[in-house]
């Protein structure tokens, strides 16, 4: 599968419109501190689930229809406990490796390809920066919000997160972004100019 690229970014871009910044999420894998519960959970429930199918199958003399509907149970307890343990990693990289950002002179773009290519554009004139997180070598993420999703970044957006490792939605994250001061800065004078226009218009 092919990366996307600047070429990808500019498809999707008016011929007004100028790109002011883009770039790819940092690579590999990334721990967060809900991992110190997850992990754990995952591995619980992958023994769990290994051991009582040992228990069913070790029944061999009862018949195979019995069988049936708790090893189909404790199959989907094991994918899920692999998953929380060790897939949502490879998930993520898979994701981030296969997603670039930019940030133009009216819009935020996030370009993704993962089964299929996908774009968001997010409008600066209504989009807010609702946090920045920064690591200690400048990397960060950057939570973005529409004025009608504040709410969901307040409350549904957490559950979603430690489920899915995103904020739901209607919240976009410029996730894991190198030198997440200078971006900050960069959406905050694009913003200000947008807002300088539509004064003057």
């Amino acid at each position: 599968m092919k990366h996307p690229s600047v070429e990808n970014i500019e498809g999707v871009l008016s011929p007004e419109e100028n790109i002011l910044w883009h770039d790819s999420p940092k690579k590999g894998f990334k721990t967060t501190p809900l991992d110190l519960f997850m992990v754990p959970l995952g591995f619980i429930l992958s023994c769990g689930a290994c051991l009582f199918c040992y228990i069913v199958i070790s029944r061999g003399h009862e018949k195979f229809a019995t069988m049936v509907f708790p090893l189909s149970f404790l199959l989907s307890i094991l994918l899920a406990g692999l998953y929380f343990a060790f897939g949502r990693f490879l998930l993520d990289s898979y994701k981030r490796k296969n997603t670039i950002y930019a940030v133009t002179s009216d819009r935020i773009v996030f370009i993704s390809q993962f089964i299929k290519s996908k774009s968001k554009l997010l409008p600066l004139a209504t989009t807010q920066m609702v946090e920045v997180t920064e690591n200690s070598d400048g990397s960060g993420t950057i939570t973005l919000a529409t004025d009608s999703s504040l709410l969901a970044h307040s409350s549904r957006g957490h559950i979603a997160k430690m489920f899915w490792g995103n904020r739901g939605p209607s919240v976009q994250c410029l996730e894991s972004v190198r030198d997440v001061r200078k971006v900050y800065g960069i959406i905050s004078e694009a913003k200000q100019n947008i807002m300088v226009k539509n004064i003057h218009r």
